[in-house]
């Protein structure tokens, strides 16, 4: 029961795995029949980052507020009777500041990525900086760092852009290594202490390679573990914090090597302008996890398959679409024989 339904907080156990490809394969038929539907889509998509800023927005003033039924009570001086840390504001509408992070890196880069592509005229820019400002706000690394690389990915050509995302990399680093903690080093600092996490992950996995432990299998692995203080408590991590390590832990090592054969074909066969989005998603899980919260969103992006083909005969404007990017560039490096091998794997 626990690995069909996942962890009670983020649920991406077997059946939302179920549900994401039903809804990958129809809202790719759906997309192929009528390709203009992809700007309601995004609309859709926009709106709702939108509701996130808003929701983002009284938390960064006022702490207590987490909109549920006990918002506003406290446990103790800094947490809500909800669980919520102070130093974990804001969160927005979701549980973790971290899962906020993600859909608003996304949902900039969808921004882009749909201007880029010719859908929203440059209009949509002005949305942009109220979605970067609130996600600098739930002052999530890992989200900064995988909008930059989405941002490198779509302007890679673009000199300015470099400069900016290296100079904004170093800022990242700075201020993280500043924040010295006794006993830590800085590559502790920078991944805030995950390599302890991924060790133990990795005793998991040499235990078990094979089959796993079941759909968010870390917690089912270790559900006890010991304190500072070698007192017994339930652990207080729910996943390895990396995308690859926790497929591993989950369904075992053939189980990963699966899952991105399937992401691999997704992302390299199809044209999708929503790439730069996958590429939030890449990035931001190396050091995080998926999520019943959004992990959908990167595969609604994936869904997009013979996308190009069937917007041959629909422009949303009269303007050509210019790609001259470092996507064009990785794309035409993938040589004719990989994807070849792609298309006569029996996936679909």
């Amino acid at each position: 029961m626990r690995s069909l339904l996942g962890h009670p907080t983020h649920l991406s156990g077997l059946i939302y795995w179920g549900l994401i490809a039903v809804f990958t394969l129809t809202n790719s038929l759906v997309l192929q029949i009528k390709p203009k539907l992809l700007k309601q889509q995004l609309q859709g998509f926009i709106a709702g980052s939108v509701i996130l800023v808003l929701s983002i927005i009284p938390q960064y003033f006022n702490w207590t507020i987490d909109y549920t039924i006990n918002s506003g009570q406290l446990f103790n001086n800094n947490i809500l009777l909800s669980s919520i840390y102070k130093g974990h504001q804001p969160i927005g509408l979701y549980s973790h500041r971290g899962h906020s992070a993600f859909v608003l890196a996304a949902a900039a880069a969808a921004i882009l990525s749909s201007w880029k592509s010719k859908i929203f005229s440059s209009k949509v820019l002005l949305i942009l900086p109220v979605i970067i400002t609130a996600l600098l706000l739930t002052q999530t690394r890992a989200g900064i760092v995988a909008l930059l690389a989405s941002l490198v990915f779509l302007m890679g050509n673009n000199r300015i852009v470099w400069i900016s995302a290296i100079t904004s990399l170093v800022l990242i680093i700075s201020i993280s290594t500043t924040r010295q903690i006794e006993g830590i080093s800085i590559v502790k600092q920078l991944t805030s202490d995950r390599l302890w996490i991924w060790e133990i992950s990795k005793s998991a996995i040499n235990k078990n390679p094979y089959h796993g432990y079941g759909l968010d299998g870390f917690n089912i692995a270790y559900p006890q573990m010991k304190n500072v203080k070698k007192e017994v408590i339930f652990t207080p991590y729910t996943k390895s914090h990396n995308l690859i390590i926790d497929w591993a832990v989950s369904i075992g090592v053939a189980g990963a090597a699966l899952y991105l054969l399937i992401f691999g074909y997704c992302f390299f066969i199809n044209e999708s302008p929503l790439s730069a989005v996958v590429i939030v998603y890449l990035v931001y899980t190396m050091t995080w996890f998926e999520s019943g919260q959004f992990t959908h969103i990167a595969w609604w992006a994936l869904s997009l398959f013979n996308y190009e083909k069937s917007i041959n005969n629909y422009n949303f404007t009269s303007q050509p679409k210019v790609c001259t990017s470092l996507e064009s560039t990785v794309r035409s490096r993938i040589s004719t024989a990989v994807k070849g091998v792609f298309r006569k794997l029996p996936i679909w």
